[in-house]
Formats: C-alpha cells, sequence, structure tokens
C-alpha cells in the first residue's frame, strides 16, 4: 500500500527556508503563510520547482484564522499533520539592545499558540534563536500554554554546525505532538562534531556528547536549569550533567573494553580454524600471558562499573595487553589497591573469581 505524504502549513514562511527543509524531508508543504511582498514574490517564483502544492497567502497572521486556513487546503481540524513557524526573533535577539517581550513582534508568538488551538494539528515546530531562552518567564508561560491545547511539548537548542552547515547558528526548536499520539517529541541526534576536542583522557568529546544528547529534549519543568555545554557542544541539565558525562564515559570503557575482547575472540576463531584445515595435533606451550583472551561472565549493563574496574585488575594481574583503558597516570598504583581489596582467589586453569562491590566477577583465560 502506498505511503501518503505528510502535509504541513508553514506560518511567518519568509522566502521559504523552512518549507523547503519539509519538501526535502519528503512533506507537502500545502499552505505558507507570509506578509512581506518580496518574501512572497520570492516564494511565488520557486513555487513551480519547490514548492508545487503550496498555496501562497500574503496577509497578517493576526486577520486569519485556524478554520480559514483548513479551508484553503481542504482540511478538517485536527486533519493537518504538522504545522511550522518561525516567528519575528527581533524581539528576542541578543543582537538588539531593546528586545523585549513587549515588542509588537514578540507578541506575533502568541499568534502561533492560536493557531495550534485552532487547527490542532498532529506535531508542531517553533524555531526561535537562542536568545528566546533569556526570557524564562515568557518562555515558561508559551510552554505551558502549548501544553494547554492538548500536546506534550519540549524544547531543545540545537546548533546547525552539528549538522553539517558550514556555519554556527544555534537555535531554538520547541516541538509538540498531541496527547492522542501518546508520543514524545524527539530531536536527530548531532552528526558533526569538532573532533579535536577531548573530555577526559583521550576519550573523544564527540563520543561523550553523542551519548548525553537530550534526544527528547527538555520540559516545562527543565527551564531554569538547561544551559549550553560549550565543551560537548550541546544542551543540558546542570542538575543531572555530571551523572550523565560520568555513565557516557564508563558505557564508552566498556564499549571499548568488549570490543577489544570480541577482536581477540575472532583472532583466536581463526587461529584455531587455520590449525584444524593444517590438521596440527601438536599442542604447542605458549608463554605465560600471550594469546589469552577474556570472556566475561554474566555481565550485565547495570554492572558496567565493576566490571570495568574488574577488568583493569585483571589487564595488571595477568598482564593483557588493553591499551585503551591503561592511559592514566595513576593506574598501576590503583589496580594494585584494588586486587589487594577484591581478594583475587585464582581457580585451576588460570581462572580468576572475585567479588567486588556486590558483583560477582568471573574471568578467565580461553584458548
Amino acid at each position: 500500500m502506498r505511503k501518503r505524504k505528510l502535509k504541513a502549513i508553514d506560518l511567518f514562511a519568509g522566502v521559504g527556508g523552512f518549507s523547503l527543509g519539509l519538501q526535502q524531508a519528503g512533506l507537502d508543504v500545502v499552505a505558507a503563510v507570509e506578509i512581506d511582498k518580496y518574501c512572497v514574490e520570492t516564494l511565488t517564483a520557486n513555487k513551480a520547482t519547490s514548492f508545487p502544492k503550496m498555496k501562497i497567502i500574503q496577509a497578517d497572521i493576526c486577520t486569519l484564522s485556524g478554520e480559514y486556513l483548513l479551508k484553503k487546503v481542504g482540511l478538517a481540524k485536527g486533519q493537518l499533520d504538522m504545522l511550522v513557524g518561525g516567528p519575528p526573533c527581533q524581539g528576542f535577539s541578543t543582537s538588539s539592545s531593546t528586545r523585549s517581550t513587549t515588542d509588537p513582534r514578540s507578541k506575533l508568538m502568541w499568534q502561533f499558540v492560536r493557531m495550534v488551538k485552532e487547527i490542532q494539528p498532529r506535531h508542531f515546530v517553533i524555531e526561535n534563536v537562542q536568545g528566546l531562552l533569556n526570557f524564562k518567564d515568557f518562555f515558561r508561560l508559551l510552554l505551558k500554554s502549548l501544553e494547554k491545547y492538548g500536546y506534550v511539548v519540549r524544547f531543545n537548542l540545537l546548533d546547525c554546525a552539528s549538522y553539517g552547515i558550514p556555519q554556527r547558528r544555534h537555535r531554538v526548536l520547541i516541538e509538540g505532538a498531541r496527547n492522542d499520539l501518546n508520543i514524545i517529541p524527539k530531536y536527530p541526534a548531532p552528526t558533526h562534531f569538532d573532533l579535536g576536542k577531548k573530555q577526559k583522557g583521550d576519550i573523544p568529546a564527540w563520543l561523550v556528547a553523542k551519548k548525553c544528547f537530550a534526544t527528547h529534549g527538555f520540559s516545562k519543568a527543565e527551564v531554569d536549569d538547561v544551559w549550553w555545554n560549550t565543551k560537548l557542544e550541546i544542551m543540558m541539565n546542570r542538575k543531572t550533567a555530571a551523572e550523565m558525562v560520568n555513565q557516557a564515559v564508563n558505557e564508552i570503557l566498556l564499549e571499548t573494553l568488549l570490543t577489544e575482547v570480541n577482536a581477540k575472540n575472532q583472532k583466536g576463531d581463526r587461529k584455531m580454524a587455520k590449525a584444524k584445515q593444517k590438521d596440527q595435533k601438536k599442542s604447542v606451550t605458549k608463554p605465560k600471558g600471550s594469546g589469552e583472551q577474556l570472556v566475561l561472565i554474566d555481565v550485565q549493563p547495570e554492572n558496567a562499573k565493576p566490571i570495568i574496574r574488574a577488568a583493569r585488575i585483571y589487564k595488571e594481574h595477568q598482564a593483557v595487553r588493553l591499551s585503551a583503558l591503561a592511559k592514566e597516570k595513576e593506574h598501576k598504583q590503583k589496580v594494585l589497591e584494588l586486587v589487594k581489596e577484591a581478594k583475587l582467589q585464582p581457580l585451576k586453569d588460570g581462572v580468576i573469581k572475585f567479588t567486588y562491590e556486590g558483583v560477582t566477577v568471573t574471568i578467565e583465560p580461553q584458548r
């Protein structure tokens, strides 16, 4: 069955930048509202090639009703898939010395809210400048009003450069999903980073940023706590940032360990297959510590931290090369302390089994 194309209406359309992005994403922009005659001329000139189904409405949005717009595109209330718009930003921009929520252009934000109420789209997206976040009372009231009309509302601050655009441009994106859809708005994770930045040790900051990125944005309750993390180049909640970064680092260390373990296992499997093909029946004695492969038994995600520490203990004890985990200056002394604390009990065949921080860890050489 052929899927229908989603339909969108663009308010405060300008020359059609938002509309063009939606069209490229596979949506049909069925109407655009814009008051400026020069912008309308540009939209009209590009209509045939870029916006074939768009009805261009040159009007003051304050004079239009949601019912009128829906009638123009042949839809009923609640049938529009997406309502988007970038209300005038001059009243919020940090470039203005007179910025204010009482600026007539700032008040046009409430016209978008009114259209959400009257059209009841399945989804909506509002784009504006970073300075909007400085007016916390205004911003909180904006989110509350949108929720009032039946939406799950989230916001995030994104940098265009993080998505491959060759310029630094921070923009607030407010997304809403109608309550009956039972979904939470979602933001795409960044795809481009400053690869030269480091977070801890030799762990790239971009790797930490991808794990800490707020995929579902932030709620109204977090307005006072969010800030732009310049090291990771993402928005974070101050109250949870440190915990998230530490968790991300631990996950990265564990993933690095398991990747190296898998690589060693695969290498061992290839060696065994090669030996079998040559029908080598004679056993070969290996030097102590060489060719060993780690197998972590019963590893659970919630046990990541003690497993990582246990692996470090094993590294020091058996001289297994895990270079990704061996670059901390105090590593050697810490391992010695952990070995003593964990009371390692080597069993037969080189197996090491011990309990640390309430987790039983079994590590064995695989031959």
